[in-house]
């Protein structure tokens, strides 16, 4: 179990840091980055995902939806100025 626990959070780690990555160079390009629609389904998607990793008692997903979900509204957040 405690080596399931390894991976799980070995993969989350690494999909944050490509979240980071990401975000950190579109903002550095001054790159519009997401739509707005997407990223507000994208939130309240990972918003049910991250309930139910938290209802199933599951941290490494629980606290990679809520990294994601960080993520994701600190580019909408970036995005929205150039919509507006």
């Amino acid at each position: 179990m405690n080596n399931l626990i390894i991976f799980g959070a070995l993969g989350a780690a690494i999909l944050v840091i490509a979240w980071a990555v990401e975000t950190i160079e579109n903002i550095r390009k001054r790159k519009l980055i997401i739509h707005p629609h997407f990223a507000v389904l994208y939130v309240i998607g990972n918003l049910l995902l991250t309930y139910y990793s938290y209802v199933a008692q599951s941290p490494v997903f629980f606290w990679l939806g809520i990294a994601l979900i960080l993520a994701i509204i600190c580019e909408l957040i970036y995005s929205l100025k150039f919509w507006l």
